[in-house]
C-alpha cells in the first residue's frame, strides 16, 4: 500500500487536472468534509472538458461511507483558524477521519492544512476527550507519514504553486 500526505498552507486546494478520463471510471474518488469545498471541487472539475464527470465520485465523508475506490483523495483543506475553532468537533472527528482514510483500496492521497496540524489554543485547551483524541489522530498521522519503520520507505518533497506551498510525504509499506 502507498500513502501520501500533502500538508498545505493555503486553502486553495481545488485544482485538479491532467488525469485521463478513462482512468477515472469506478476507481477514483475525492472526499472533503464541507459541502462548500465539494461544490468548489465539482465546479472546477466541471470546467475541465477532459474529465468524464459521471465516473468521478466527489462527496462528503458521510455520503462516501460504505463505498470504496481504488484511489481516493481526502482533502481537509480548512486553514481558517476561526473556522477550525468553531467547528473543532466536526473537523477533528476521529470517526470522520477514519472513514476518509479507509475508502481507498490501493492509493490514498491526503491533504491536511498546516492549520489542522497546529490547532489553535482553543482546540488544544478543550477538556473534550474525544476532541483531544481527534487532534492526536491528525497530528499522529503526520508523525506516521514522517517516520520510516523497518517495513516502510518514506520520501518528502516540497513544491510551490504561486503562493501555495505544499509538502508531500510519500510512505510505501513494503509487502
Amino acid at each position: 500500500a502507498t500513502y501520501m500526505l500533502g500538508t498545505v498552507d493555503s486553502n486553495d486546494l481545488c485544482y485538479l487536472g491532467g488525469i485521463p478520463a478513462a482512468e477515472l471510471k469506478d476507481v477514483f474518488g475525492i472526499i472533503a468534509p464541507h459541502h462548500s469545498h465539494i461544490d468548489r471541487l465539482k465546479k472546477d472539475i466541471n470546467n475541465n472538458p477532459d474529465i468524464i464527470k459521471e465516473d468521478l465520485c466527489i462527496d462528503t465523508v458521510d455520503k462516501f461511507q460504505g463505498q470504496q475506490r481504488d484511489a481516493v483523495i481526502v482533502s481537509y483543506g480548512v486553514s481558517d483558524i476561526e473556522r477550525i475553532a468553531v467547528q473543532k468537533e466536526f473537523i477533528y472527528s476521529r470517526n470522520r477521519l477514519n472513514v476518509s482514510l479507509t475508502r481507498a483500496r490501493f492509493k490514498n492521497i491526503v491533504f491536511l492544512s498546516k492549520a489542522l496540524m497546529n490547532p489553535p489554543l482553543e482546540v488544544l485547551s478543550s477538556k473534550d476527550e474525544d476532541l483531544q483524541k481527534g487532534v492526536k489522530f491528525v497530528t499522529g498521522f503526520l508523525a506516521f507519514m514522517e517516520n520510516a519503520e523497518a517495513d516502510s520507505e518514506v520520501s518528502k518533497r516540497e513544491f510551490a504553486f504561486g503562493n501555495v506551498k505544499v509538502t508531500v510525504y510519500r510512505k510505501r509499506i513494503k509487502q
